[in-house]
Order: structure tokens, then C-alpha cells, then sequence
């Protein structure tokens, strides 16, 4: 169901007044919603549609968590602590911010399909996956292909596929096409199970959901975090990322094209950086983040706890089962 909210940060006076008086209609929205509902437990994982619901939940005294999936939580989570019974962390350093709720260090979910590829081996030929996206993709996007370009210069012909996030892939594709470099373009990319099993090294921002990816599947990347984050947080995540040995780190404006080349080079060129990257990553990285959780909240809400400790044991009977239960 979809409740009607309006954000508090990032606006400007009037519309944080309008968002204020806005709480309270859906507050009760969210009591009626749960009353008729009646659900053993809630999960908030962030957004300032999740405050109204936990604050409802906690009126009711049904059991709540929120997750936080970033290294710097965002002004929602931070608020709808108050009203959590536990909060689930993909960083540990978060922790400092719920200092009135007990946390745990889970990580973050991740989709079956991409733990699946974990598996799969990539191939001898050095390749990189440039993840665009959508937000600030125009900047990176340009970089990058800047960067793919100087490569192919230098006699390094890598394979490439870019994710430009929509409306910025033919413009790639043509400036690829124009300088002979042989690129796969995209405006997104459905399967990013095989797009990630195929890759030597990610160049990406620095989003949550990127990060649990790589670092479950163990993948090298240069992280070029979005500079107009909430609170900076994709920059605390990629450094986190940078500091464990799993990826460099260049805020846009202090990474050209001629210096990231040469980055890209010193890391597919050289398997031996692969591989302690990818251990690094791997360390990081909680592939049965989604079972952990999904237990702790059965617990919470008073059931028997019969998940896996492992997803990737379970019979695909069993996986169902979890995934209705969850």
C-alpha cells in the first residue's frame, strides 16, 4: 500500500512545514493500516515514509527493527530508532548513531541470483563493468569512457560494459563507436548476475545495494562516490570499501580520465591485486544477510525460528518457504 508522505530534509522551509502537518494523517493512516492487519512485526529500512508506520507500530506495541543499510543513516532511521525494538547494520561504524537500540552487524540483503554467480569463475580476459546508473551517471559516465578510451590508446584493448542509466547510452555508444573501441552500452542491465560474474573490476558509485554485491561476490572495484548524497553517505560506505582493501576511492572532482586509466591498468593487468582485492571484498561481504535478518525477526515476533543458517544448503523447497515465512 502506498503511503502518502513528503520528505523533511533537503526542502526548503515551507515545504518542511507542509511535510510536519502531513505526520499526523499518516500516522493514523498507518494505525488503521495495521489494525486491520495485524502483522507480528514491522521493518522499517529507511525513507521517510517508514517513520509515520514505525511510530503507529510502536502505539501498538507490535515488535519493530529498521535496517540501515548505509554507513552514515539517514535522518528517517535515526528518528525511527526511537521507536525500534532492534536495528540491523550493514556497517559497524553506524552503530554509533543508535545509541538507544540494540544493533547488530548483518549486512545488507542481496539478491539470490547474485549469490548464485559468486559460484561461477571470471574469465582470464581482463574486462570492466562500468555501473553509470541513473543518479549523477552523466559525470562518471564521461570519465570513465575518457578513461576506456586512453586505454585503448595505449594498446590495452579491455573489454567493457557500460551501464549509462537511461537516456545517456547512445550518446556513449557513439563516442565509443567514433574512437574504435569495441564497448557493450547500455541504459540498464537486467541480468547483473552474469554482468558481475564476467567482470575483472567495477567502477561504480557507491551505493548500498552496489557495495553488498560486490562484496559478496568478491569482485574488485574503483568506487566514485555521488557527491550530493544525504549527508555524504555514499562517501563514508566507499571509504569503509577503500580502508578494508577492497577498492580505491576518488571523489569526482580529483579523479581524471588519464589518472583513473592508469588505475584500471594497475589493477586487471595484474591478477595477483585481483585476487587480494577480491579476498578483501569478500571479507566485508554477508551473503546470508536476508536468512540473519529474517530470523532475528522471527524471533522478535515470537515464532519458532527453523531457517538455515546458510541459504545457498537450503533445498528449494525450503528456500521458498523461508521467502513466504520472511
Amino acid at each position: 500500500r502506498t503511503l502518502k508522505v513528503m520528505p523533511i530534509k533537503g526542502t526548503g522551509i515551507a515545504d518542511k512545514i507542509k511535510a510536519v502537518f502531513t505526520l499526523p494523517a499518516a500516522t493514523i493512516r498507518a494505525m488503521a493500516w495495521l489494525r486491520e492487519f495485524r502483522p507480528h512485526m514491522v521493518l522499517g529500512v529507511g525513507g521517510y515514509v517508514s517513520g509515520p508506520v514505525m511510530l503507529a507500530a510502536r502505539s501498538f506495541k507490535i515488535p519493530a527493527a529498521i535496517h540501515e543499510q548505509n554507513a552514515i543513516p539517514g535522518l528517517a532511521n535515526r528518528m525511527a530508532a526511537r521507536f525500534a525494538d532492534r536495528a540491523f547494520l550493514t556497517y559497524g561504524e553506524s552503530a554509533g548513531y543508535f545509541k538507544d537500540v540494540e544493533t547488530e552487524l548483518t549486512g545488507n540483503p542481496v539478491r539470490r541470483s547474485i549469490l548464485d554467480a559468486a559460484r561461477s569463475t571470471v574469465s582470464d580476459t581482463p574486462s570492466v563493468l562500468i555501473l553509470g546508473g541513473s543518479q549523477g551517471a552523466a559525470a562518471l559516465n564521461r570519465v570513465t569512457a575518457a578513461a576506456i578510451r586512453t586505454l585503448w590508446q595505449s594498446g590495452r584493448k579491455i573489454k567493457v560494459v557500460h551501464q549509462t542509466g537511461a537516456g545517456a547510452d547512445r550518446e556513449t555508444a557513439e563516442y565509443y563507436m567514433k574512437e574504435g573501441i569495441d564497448a557493450d552500452v547500455r541504459p540498464f542491465i537486467n541480468d547483473m548476475a552474469a554482468a558481475y560474474s564476467n567482470a575483472s573490476l567495477v567502477i561504480s558509485r557507491a551505493g548500498a545495494t552496489t557495495l553488498a554485491e560486490i562484496t559478496a561476490l568478491g569482485r574488485p572495484s574503483i568506487l566514485i562516490p555521488y557527491p550530493y548524497a544525504a549527508d555524504n553517505h555514499q562517501e563514508k560506505n566507499a571509504r569503509a570499501m577503500a580502508v578494508a582493501g577492497a577498492s580505491l576511492m576518488f571523489r569526482e572532482s580529483d579523479i581524471g580520465a588519464v589518472r583513473l586509466a592508469g588505475e584500471i591498468e594497475n589493477i586487471v593487468m595484474n591478477p595477483q591485486r585481483i585476487e587480494q582485492m577480491a579476498q578483501a571484498a569478500r571479507k566485508l561481504g554477508k551473503p546470508d544477510a536476508a536468512a540473519r535478518i529474517a530470523r532475528k525477526l522471527m524471533k522478535l515476533a515470537g515464532r519458532p525460528v527453523t531457517l538455515p543458517d546458510k541459504v545457498s544448503g537450503a533445498s528449494d523447497r525450503l528456500k521458498k518457504g523461508m521467502l513466504q515465512r520472511a
